[in-house]
């Protein structure tokens, strides 16, 4: 049963998962004139040392937002004092130490020690301390409490305790101030004593009651400055079986008449409850005892009403409590109320409990609800070795109520959110449970699996209209150290609440919907914070036609533009500081702003060089061409929700961000065939893309049948254009140009058309039509060609002529038509003409040699076609001449240069014609 209430009230931690950036907000923060203001402090215990004792053991903890250094002094009885080395303490650290560790070497063997105190510079309770005297009479230990000297101004100090037979009541009265002071002591057996103290002295006292009485009491009237004298005490039994502490009240400044506790053990132990009536008129105090569950859940056990005397001491029978323990597992630990008759102070009381089983003591505090400061806490926890601690917190008022904590340790923190608890209800938590449990806090941190220490941090949340409605303690326990430790440690005022919106701006989608989430931080007067946590508010929003948020901070995106959400917390009640107290300043809200810019698609456009060009109607792309498209939102300004803009559409696009590359690699079947790409945010924007092919066209000018379409002769002029598929216009396609290397263009622009003019140099040439404009700029489509000089050429008898002989001569010759080589191509810009040689003739035609050949006249090249070649516009005559007998054997030769050139450009020979005659002995000329 109880660790499923623990589980329950531990479930309030997962209220939202949230992790703020910064702690950057608005709060409507009311003025602390005193807060954060330091200075030297100093907290003081009057007792370090008992003769039973073997040995004593201090633990640091720290509330400050920094290191702060401690300085240790050490009182003999008489009031010397010996200061020990300074310590440093980290922030919210919490740290065990052997007391005579800071004990000065040469001292530490002393055995007449008094009280010690703890210097700091800072603030009241930013640095505190528990001491604990360990092994009293061989049994457990038993805890000594420091208290701040400023706040101490009573001139009456009273304690009630239980006295188990045979027992010994310790009391110690130290003087915290530099001058002489006095105290008179009266127990309730009626025994009277009366001590004088040198500053900083102690006196101990042993007292044994004269009765059997087992509830005894004390009241020390200070007869020497109000404040003075700090009193601590002890119950021992000399066999060690029962020891435990005496804790003392300042009945005149009590706040209120009822007394409270919480987490006390019922099952398996003894327990005892004394109460002391300090007034001089009877009063009724009526016990009562609730489960953790509190109130509402039934089950409190209320005992009849005990009227206790003026000045009397008595123990409360628990029989029937103790007997309806026996049946009921809700009454294992409780919550306990005494209500009172009287006046605030009249009643105060002490709860023990003894396990017979383990050895171990258990002693709770029963106390009035204290200063508004004991709705926080700062308490230390172990669990290493055999320690277990349990942290109680408990709402004493009749209406529910709020808390938020937080557990500080060595390399982080882990906060509980706000949690919740009815009129009555106590949260416990069971350290060593939450370390297993592993489950995430508000920031979605978990608690290391090896963790054996640290702090646990809370304080009230919401409208307490100044009165304590919270109470809390933490319980160590080491089974094995017979040890039982309570501590609670209250820090100081809550001066200010800070918070703010998570996420602290938004960019959404149109039409999208998102989790809002608010934190808060509570500082201290100290400075230091416990937070962010999760809370909640009042949303709304300053421009509802872009974004509605409801109440429980679901915003969404209506339409593009910018709106601001606002959260306005609920009241919580801060304090001032006045150097001393916490004075209530009333409730106050913190507020905050979050700015969302809801956002959609207005455009997209598409990355031509370095610039984006927008998009208007179909888009044409040459396939192949990889795209880099830009999705503009709006507000222009606007940054893209995170994982928009998406990006779809049947050209295969996918993903998200603000830029997306498309590769086309997919015809269009026609100029309806769009390829489609589309960026959405809330609202979808689609580009009409048309994939087309580009296809050079190069048309010879002399387009003769059969001829080369991928030679060209030199010198010849083709025509340039282009065709698509599907067919689209040049304006469509974003203009076209050709270039070639040479510059061998003329008549060109960006239609796409234009004329070639082969170089007169024979090789390859390459002519790229290129794309100018659009998103396939500079792409283009090339084409490679062969340039092709005359290769050689030939020589037919014209068409319609014959053979020409002079009879009884040596003759022969005939009219020539001249033919170009390669026939494939056309040389038809060419000029053709013979060149200058000489003869070489034998035997019978010696009388011929060294005959000159004159350079003939240019003649013009046409009538190109795949049969002969390119035909030259003229007829050449080939004639020996005539020679009369005798007749003889000869030869004659003509090596005749055929040369080109365009226009008066450079001759060039292409090819030699060997005009070759014989002779004969009888005439015949060949």
């Amino acid at each position: 049963t109880l660790l499923a209430v623990a589980t329950f009230v531990f479930a309030f931690a997962s209220l939202a998962l949230w992790r703020p950036a910064s702690l950057a907000a608005k709060s409507n923060r009311q003025s602390c004139p005193h807060c954060g203001v330091k200075s030297n402090q100093m907290i003081y215990l009057p007792l370090i040392a008992l003769p039973e004792a073997q040995g004593s053991e201090l633990v640091f903890n720290s509330r400050s937002p920094q290191a702060m250094d401690v300085t240790p002094t050490f009182y003999k009885l008489d009031g010397t004092a010996i200061v020990g080395k300074s310590v440093s303490v980290q922030s919210a650290e919490i740290r065990y130490v052997d007391l005579k560790k800071l004990i000065p070497g040469q001292y530490r063997n002393d055995t007449d020690w008094g009280g010690m105190s703890l210097a700091y510079y800072g603030v009241t309770r930013e640095m505190w301390a528990q001491f604990r005297l360990l092994g009293i009479n061989g049994g457990g230990s038993v805890d000594e409490f420091f208290t701040v000297p400023s706040e101490v101004r009573s001139d009456l100090q009273e304690a009630v305790w239980w006295t188990p037979p045979n027992s010994t009541a310790i009391v110690a009265l130290g003087n915290i101030t530099d001058t002489a002071t006095s105290a008179t002591l009266r127990f309730g057996d009626g025994q009277e004593q009366s001590v004088k103290l040198a500053p900083h002295a102690t006196e101990v006292i042993r007292h044994a009651p004269r009765s059997q009485a087992t509830g005894e009491s004390v009241a020390i009237n200070i007869t020497g400055a109000a404040g003075s004298v700090i009193p601590t005490g002890a119950i021992t039994l000399a066999d060690g079986s029962f020891n435990s502490v005496i804790r003392f009240y300042e009945t005149k400044l009590a706040k209120q008449p009822d007394l409270f506790a919480n987490g006390m053990r019922l099952a398996g132990v003894e327990p005892h409850l004394v109460l002391k009536n300090t007034s001089s008129n009877a009063v009724k105090a009526t016990p009562k005892f609730i489960p953790l569950a509190g109130n509402a859940a039934g089950g409190l056990v209320e005992l009849p009403a005990v009227i206790v005397k003026a000045n009397e001491a008595v123990e409360v029978d628990l029989s029937a409590l103790f007997a309806t323990v026996q049946s009921r597992r809700d009454l294992d630990t409780v919550s306990v109320t005494v209500s009172n008759s009287g006046a605030p102070g009249s009643l105060i009381g002490a709860l023990y409990s003894s396990n017979k089983t383990t050895g171990v003591n258990y002693e709770v505090p029963l106390r009035d609800s204290g200063p508004p400061r004991s709705m926080t806490g700062a308490y230390p926890w172990k669990i290493s070795d055999d320690y277990t601690t349990i942290v109680y917190l408990t709402n004493i008022s009749d209406h529910p109520t709020e808390f938020v904590a937080q557990i500080n340790y060595d390399g982080g923190k882990y906060v509980l959110g706000i949690q919740k608890l009815a009129a009555g209800e106590t949260a416990m938590f069971d350290m060593q449970q939450m370390i297993a449990e592993q489950k995430p806090d508000d920031g979605k941190r978990t608690l290391p699996k090896d963790l054996q220490s640290g702090q646990f941090k809370w304080l009230v949340h919401g409208v307490t209209g100044g009165k304590v409605i919270l109470i809390g303690r933490a319980e160590m326990v080491s089974l094995s150290q017979r040890i039982s430790t309570s501590y609670s440690c209250a820090e100081n005022c809550i001066t200010s609440y800070t918070g703010g919106i998570d996420p602290a701006s938004m960019v959404a989608a149109v039409g999208s919907t998102h989790a809002m989430s608010a934190w808060e931080e509570a500082q201290y007067a100290s400075g230091s914070t416990l937070g962010p946590y999760g809370t909640s508010g009042t949303w709304s929003s300053n421009n509802t036609s872009i974004a509605t948020i409801t109440s429980g901070g679901s915003c969404s995106a209506v339409a593009a533009g910018q709106a601001t959400i606002h959260f306005q917390s609920g009241f919580l009640e801060v304090y001032s500081w006045d150097g001393l107290n916490c004075v209530d300043i009333g409730p106050t809200q913190w507020d905050a702003d979050s700015g969302v810019t809801a956002v959609e698609v207005e455009k997209i456009q598409y990355q031509s060089d370095s610039t984006f060009t927008d998009i208007s109607g179909t888009l044409y792309v040459l396939k192949g061409t990889a795209v880099t498209f830009k999705a503009i939102p709006t507000p222009t300004d606007a940054d893209w929700p995170t994982g928009k803009p998406v990006w779809a559409g049947t050209a295969g696009t996918s993903g998200t961000g603000s830029t997306k590359s498309v590769t086309f690699n997919t015809l269009s079947t026609s100029t309806t065939d769009y390829k489609t790409v589309t960026a959405e945010s809330g609202n979808t924007v689609t580009v009409n893309v048309i994939v087309y092919e580009l296809i050079p066209q190069l048309t010879p000018q002399d387009n003769f049948s059969g001829r080369s379409t991928t030679d060209f002769g030199i010198a010849e002029f083709v025509d340039l254009s282009f065709t698509t598929t599907p067919i689209i216009t040049q304006t469509q396609i974003g203009d076209l140009e050709w270039i070639d290397a040479d510059s061998n263009l003329i008549n060109t622009g960006t239609t796409g058309t234009g004329t070639y003019f082969s170089p007169m140099t024979a090789g390859s040439a390459t002519l790229d039509l290129r794309i100018n404009n659009g998103p396939s700029k500079n792409q283009k489509r090339s084409s490679n060609r062969n340039i092709v000089a005359p290769s050689g050429g030939y020589m037919t008898q014209a068409s319609g002529t014959g053979i020409r002989h002079t009879q009884n001569k040596w003759s022969v010759g005939f009219l020539g038509s001249i033919y170009f080589l390669p026939k494939n191509v056309s040389f038809a810009k060419l000029e053709f003409s013979e060149g200058l040689t000489f003869a070489t003739a034998t035997g019978y035609l010696s009388v011929l040699n060294g005959q000159r050949h004159d350079p003939g006249v240019w003649l013009t090249i046409g009538n190109c076609n795949i049969s002969t070649g390119c035909k030259v516009n003229g007829i050449d005559q080939a004639w020996t001449g005539e020679l009369g007998p005798p007749y003889s054997n000869g030869t004659f030769n003509w090596p005749i240069p055929w040369q080109y050139r365009k226009s008066a450009s450079v001759i060039t020979t292409f090819y030699t014609a060997n005009q070759s005659f014989t002779a004969d002995s009888v005439g015949t000329a060949t």
